[in-house]
């Protein structure tokens, strides 16, 4: 992952939520480059929610909507 060109504030959040002493801190930053986007959104949960599986709810709730907006076809 390109550490720049992850949001600031979803990065703050990650940063802080391994254990940063500021959101400025980059100490964490070579294992936040490894993380996936889902691992990024699920720390960004953890700091702003208190708990990260809030972001596997998130996410399945919004890929299912995309699949649920497609329109299915009808059979004659």
């Amino acid at each position: 992952m390109d550490i720049n060109k992850i949001p600031r504030s979803l990065l703050t959040a990650v940063r802080q939520n391994l254990g940063a002493e500021n959101e400025d801190d980059t100490q964490f930053d070579k294992r936040i480059i490894h993380l996936t986007p889902k691992e990024l959104v699920e720390y960004f949960c953890g700091w702003h929610l208190g708990d990260r599986s809030w972001a596997t709810t998130f996410i399945d709730y919004y890929e299912y909507l995309k699949r649920a907006e497609t329109p299915t076809k009808k059979i004659k």
